[in-house]
């Protein structure tokens, strides 16, 4: 029996048709109950009828993007290009994952924060307010919040970047704090510690 069918309600969205997708059984672990109505979708190639994958609300997933195993997509966020949602993973809010970034783990990927080109967040990571992580930037463990940005070949593992700070080019960052206005660029590596207001590191 397959986990959800549609509706027959369609609307179109940035040049796609989409369509409601509605609960056949029982969805262990997002607390969906067969007959409940979930978001939209433009083909079952979005949203696999294994696992307890679910879109809901009036999020959208369409173009080539996959949302499967255990992940959820919900409220008004977006998923679509070739972006991948899978494992435990979360986007909610208004939140957009596009491009070919993959989200996986337990990351969340909430507010206005957008995850772009080839990004990939995993781990226990949350993205909040109006961060944004692309380029082929990677963050694991880590919360990236305010109008943060992690952006071309650069690495955070267990740390915090919010506010205005940037980590870009193939920087690294492995349990730190990069706040306020603070620059982490170049091929700079940093350890442990707290950086804040108008430092750049290079």
């Amino acid at each position: 029996m397959k986990k959800y069918s549609f509706t027959g309600e369609t609307i179109p969205h940035k040049g796609h048709l989409l369509h409601r997708i509605k609960a056949e059984i029982d969805i262990f672990g997002h607390d969906i109950k067969a007959g409940d109505l979930g978001g939209w979708i433009e083909s079952e190639e979005n949203l696999s009828q294994e696992g307890n994958a679910w879109v809901g609300d009036n999020a959208k997933v369409f173009g080539f993007a996959q949302v499967y195993e255990d992940a959820l997509v919900e409220e008004t966020a977006e998923v679509f290009d070739s972006a991948k949602v899978h494992e435990q993973s979360v986007v909610n809010g208004k939140a957009t994952v596009r491009g070919n970034a993959e989200i996986y783990g337990n990351a969340h990927i909430t507010s206005s924060s957008k995850v772009y080109e080839y990004a990939k967040i995993h781990g226990e990571t949350w993205l909040l307010v109006e961060a944004k992580v692309f380029g082929h930037a990677e963050v694991d463990d880590s919360t990236i919040c305010g109008d943060a940005k992690i952006s071309d070949n650069a690495r955070v593992v267990k740390s915090t970047v919010q506010e205005l700070a940037v980590v870009f080019n193939d920087a690294q960052v492995f349990s730190s704090i990069i706040a306020e206005q603070a620059q982490v660029y170049g091929n700079a590596t940093v350890y442990g510690g707290k950086l804040s207001g108008t430092i750049k590191i290079c």
